[in-house]
C-alpha cells in the first residue's frame, strides 16, 4: 500500500524590505572632539525646546528693538538741543536755570520719580548746559504749599517795595531783606544769560498742585496772607474754596509776574497686578515716551516762550489720572484718639521704667531706715550717729526733689515736642489736592506762558516710519 503523504505547506515568502531601505544613509559621523568630551550627536531641539526657544526670542527681541529705538529718540533731541551748550558765555554771565518740581507718584516713593528723571529728563538738560534746580516734595500737598507759600513771598515783597525787585528778595516776617547770594552777585557783576528761565512739572499729579497753589498764592487778599514767622493756622493747610476767586481781585499783581513759562512734562506710572498686560504694552513701548519727554524738555531748553498754554489747563495729562491708584480718590477720615489709648511701650522703655521704680522702692526703705535711726530707733541715742543719720536722709531728700524737678521739666519739653509733631502732621495730613478738580480762574490763565519748539528742531516724520 502506497504511504499517503500529507501536502506540504508552501514555504512563507520573506516580508518585502522597508521602502527605500536601500536608500538609507548612514548616520554621520559624530565629531571626535565632542565624542573625547562625552557630548551626545547634534540634533534638532525638541518641540519643547522650540516653542520655549522661540517665544524668549520674540520677548528679547522686542525689548532689544524697542531699546533701540528710545536710545534713538533721547540722541535725536540730546543732539537737537546741544548746539546751546556751544555758545560761548562771559566768565560773568550764568546759564539759564529752570526749576522741576519732582514728587512722588500716586501710591509711589519719591525713588522712582528721580529714576524717571534721570532716565528721560536729566539727559536733555546736560546737553543743552542748562542749569536747573530741583524741588523734590515727598508728600501729597507738598507742592501746592511750595508754590503757594513762594507767590505769598513774592506778594509781600511787591507790596513792601512796590516794584518788581523784590520778586527777588528773602522776606523775613513783614520786613524785606535782600538774598545775600543775589546781593554779592550784584556787587561782583555776576549776571544771568538773557531769556526766559521757566518750570518743568513732571507728571499730572504735580501738575494740579502747582495750578492750585498758583491760584491760591495770587487770589488770596493781602489781608489775609500771614506773616512769615507766625505758624500756619488751620485754614491754611487745606486748599481755599474756589467759590471765593470770583470775590477776590489780584491785589498787587500784575499777568508777568503770575510764573515763568511752565511746561508739564508727561509721566505715565501705573501700579497694580491686575494692570499686569497694560505695563507689560508700556514696557515694550518705551520708544514713544522717551521721543514725548525728550520734545517738551526741549522746549525749555530753546526757551521759545509764547503767551497761554497749548490746551485747556484741566486736559494737560489728564490721561494719567486714570492710571493712579483707586487710594488717590478714598476720602480722609480724621482719626481721633481718645484718652483710654494706652501707648505701646517698647521693651527698652518699660526696662527703664521698673528700674526707676525698683530704685525708688530702695530710696524709699532707706529713707525709712534713717528715720527710724535719727528717732532713736534700735537703742541709738549717742548724739553723732543721729547727727549722721538726718544728714544723710538730707541728702537723699534734696536729690530726690532735684530729680523730681528734673522730671518734671522733662516731660514739660516732651509734650511740647509732640505738641509740635501733631501740628506738622496735621497740616501735612489735611490737603487732599488729587481729589480736586480743576477750575483755573481766567485770571490766572491770561497770565500764564508756555514754550513752543522751533520748527527747525521737529523731528522728521522718517523717523517714526521706522519704528515699525
Amino acid at each position: 500500500m502506497a504511504d499517503i503523504k500529507p501536502p506540504t505547506e508552501p514555504p512563507v515568502a520573506p516580508p518585502p524590505p522597508p521602502p527605500n531601505a536601500a536608500e538609507a544613509k548612514p548616520l554621520p559621523k559624530q565629531n571626535p572632539a565632542l565624542k573625547a568630551m562625552g557630548l551626545p550627536r547634534m540634533r534638532l531641539p525638541s518641540r519643547n525646546w522650540m516653542i520655549f526657544i522661540g517665544v524668549m526670542s520674540a520677548w528679547a527681541g522686542g525689548i532689544a528693538y524697542d531699546r533701540h529705538h528710545k536710545q534713538k529718540a533721547k540722541d535725536y533731541w540730546i543732539r537737537a538741543v546741544a548746539p546751546l551748550a556751544e555758545v560761548p558765555l562771559p566768565t560773568t554771565v550764568l546759564p539759564r536755570k529752570v526749576t522741576i518740581y519732582l514728587q512722588a507718584p500716586p501710591g509711589d516713593t519719591l525713588f522712582s520719580a528721580k529714576e524717571y528723571f534721570h532716565e528721560y529728563v536729566k539727559p536733555i538738560l546736560a546737553s543743552a548746559a542748562l542749569d536747573y534746580d530741583i524741588v523734590e516734595i515727598r508728600k501729597e500737598g507738598g507742592t501746592w504749599k511750595t508754590v503757594r507759600d513762594a507767590v505769598w513771598r513774592t506778594r509781600r515783597a511787591l507790596n513792601q517795595t512796590g516794584s518788581t525787585s523784590g520778586k527777588k528778595a528773602a522776606v523775613v516776617g513783614e520786613v524785606v531783606e535782600e538774598d545775600p547770594v543775589e546781593a554779592l552777585r550784584k556787587r561782583t557783576g555776576i549776571t544771568r544769560e538773557p531769556g526766559v528761565g521757566g518750570e518743568l512739572v513732571i507728571g499730572r499729579h504735580v501738575w494740579k498742585e502747582w495750578m492750585h497753589g498758583l491760584q491760591d498764592g495770587w487770589l488770596t487778599p493781602l489781608s489775609e496772607i500771614p506773616p512769615q514767622n507766625l505758624p500756619p493756622a488751620e485754614d491754611e493747610t487745606r486748599p481755599m474754596d474756589q467759590e471765593k476767586y470770583v470775590e477776590m481781585a489780584l491785589e498787587g499783581a500784575q499777568p508777568e509776574f503770575f510764573a515763568a513759562p511752565v511746561q508739564a512734562i508727561p509721566y505715565p506710572h501705573m501700579l497694580g497686578f491686575l494692570n499686569m498686560p497694560w505695563r507689560i504694552a508700556r514696557y515694550f513701548n518705551q520708544r514713544k515716551l522717551a521721543d514725548d519727554v525728550g520734545r517738551e524738555v526741549a522746549k525749555a531748553c530753546f526757551g521759545m516762550a509764547r503767551p497761554g498754554l497749548d490746551m485747556d489747563a484741566d486736559l494737560i495729562l489728564k490721561h494719567e489720572e486714570k492710571d493712579w491708584v483707586s487710594s488717590v480718590w478714598e476720602k480722609s477720615e480724621e482719626v481721633e484718639t481718645t484718652k483710654d489709648e494706652v501707648k505701646k511701650e517698647p521693651l527698652k522703655e518699660k526696662l527703664e521704667h521698673l528700674e526707676e521704680k525698683i530704685v525708688e522702692e530702695i530710696h524709699h526703705v532707706e529713707e525709712k531706715a534713717l528715720e527710724f535711726v535719727a528717732e532713736g530707733g534700735l537703742g541709738s541715742y549717742s548724739t553723732p550717729g543721729v547727727e549722721a543719720a538726718q544728714e544723710v536722709l538730707d541728702n537723699l531728700k534734696k536729690a530726690d526733689e532735684k530729680k523730681l524737678e528734673e522730671r518734671k521739666a522733662a516731660e514739660e519739653k516732651e509734650a511740647v515736642e509732640e505738641k509740635k509733631k501733631e501740628e506738622e502732621k496735621k497740616a501735612w495730613v489735611s490737603p487732599k489736592i488729587w481729589q480736586l478738580p480743576m477750575k483755573p480762574d481766567s485770571r490766572i490763565l491770561e497770565g500764564l506762558r508756555s514754550f513752543e519748539l522751533p520748527l527747525e528742531a521737529e523731528r522728521p516724520k522718517e523717523d517714526y516710519a521706522k519704528w515699525w
